[in-house]
Formats: C-alpha cells, sequence, structure tokens
C-alpha cells in the first residue's frame, strides 16, 4: 500500500507487470518534464514464513528490471546485527 499526494505534475503507477510478488512493491514516479524513476519497496520475508523458500531479497534478484530507469530500492530489509 501506497499513499500518494495529488499533483497535476505528478504521478504514480504501480508497475505490478515489474513484481507480483507480495512482498516487493514497483512504483512508476514520472514528474513532467522529467525521465521516470522507479521505486523499489521490499519486506524482506524470511524463508520459514514464506511459500517460496527464499528471502524476499533472494527473489527481488530473479526480477528483471528496465536498465534505462533510475531505480531506489528501500525497505524492510530484516537486518539483524548486534551493535
Amino acid at each position: 500500500m501506497a499513499y500518494v499526494s495529488k499533483r497535476d505534475d505528478f504521478s504514480v503507477t504501480l508497475r505490478s507487470d515489474i513484481a507480483q510478488d507480495l512482498d516487493i512493491q514497483v512504483l512508476e514516479v514520472q514528474q513532467h518534464a522529467h525521465p521516470p524513476t522507479l521505486l523499489v519497496n521490499i519486506y524482506n520475508q524470511s524463508p520459514l514464513h514464506d511459500d517460496h523458500g527464499e528471502w524476499t531479497a533472494e527473489r527481488l534478484r530473479q526480477i528483471q528490471f528496465p536498465l534505462d530507469i533510475p531505480i531506489v530500492l528501500s525497505g524492510d530489509w530484516n537486518s539483524h546485527h548486534q551493535m
């Protein structure tokens, strides 16, 4: 789920043609007169709770993203470490 402020010169499109994974959301952001940018948000679900048997980050590597559009990766990577 994503919340977007409505603006006449700004559009956000869900790109479910790129990723159909429920733990990965791809949004294309377009502002008039600027090239589009992809925002990729993931929840790095562990294999124990997932039907695919691998981390979401591993499934992310299998997606063919467009090579001509800038991409921003973000999300909850479930990376635990001691500080």
